[in-house]
């Protein structure tokens, strides 16, 4: 099965990158985040309903759970597009801008009117900052730039589905 690679397609993998499950293809965390991954499947036609499994799981938290599904090409797709960048996320566009939303939406936050990833990969460090953001690493967090927090979070705003700003 072929994938193209859409805007959409590139927000779910950011998302699936910084929360994904151990299981299939699917991710971790919070029903509303797995509330929007779930749409996405679905919208974006990857999973049909029956295929999909949901999980509840109550920790010292509250409920946390997984989403997830089964599909080899999919997954390998999704690996291979985090895992190394396409050329399309060096440079600013809405591929990237889709992409670090889904990975701000997953893990990241705005603290003391300063963004930071709670934790990413060395691959999307890089990727960062190739986009031109300063970053750097701070108790484990990858903190952008208080002096471009701004341009940082006008450039993912746009798809943002978890956050609100």
């Amino acid at each position: 099965m072929k994938f193209k690679l859409s805007e959409r397609l590139a927000y779910l993998a950011g998302v699936w990158k910084a929360r994904a499950s151990d299981e299939g293809v699917g991710i971790r965390g919070n029903s509303r985040m797995r509330e929007i991954f779930l749409k996405l499947l679905l919208e974006l036609k990857l999973a049909r309903p029956e295929e999909i499994k949901w999980v509840e799981i109550e920790n010292e938290r509250g409920y946390e759970g997984r989403v997830y599904f089964y599909h080899t090409a999919l997954r390998e797709y999704l690996r291979e597009l985090t895992n190394m960048p396409s050329d399309l996320m060096r440079k600013r566009n809405a591929i990237s801008s889709a992409y670090t939303a889904g990975l701000f939406d997953a893990v990241g936050g705005v603290k003391n009117g300063v963004a930071y990833f709670a934790r990413m990969s060395a691959e999307d460090e890089h990727m960062v900052a190739r986009l031109g953001f300063n970053c750097i690493r701070v108790r484990g967090k990858l903190v952008i730039a208080k002096s471009q927090t701004k341009e940082f979070l006008d450039f993912v705003k746009p798809h943002l589905k978890f956050l609100s700003l």
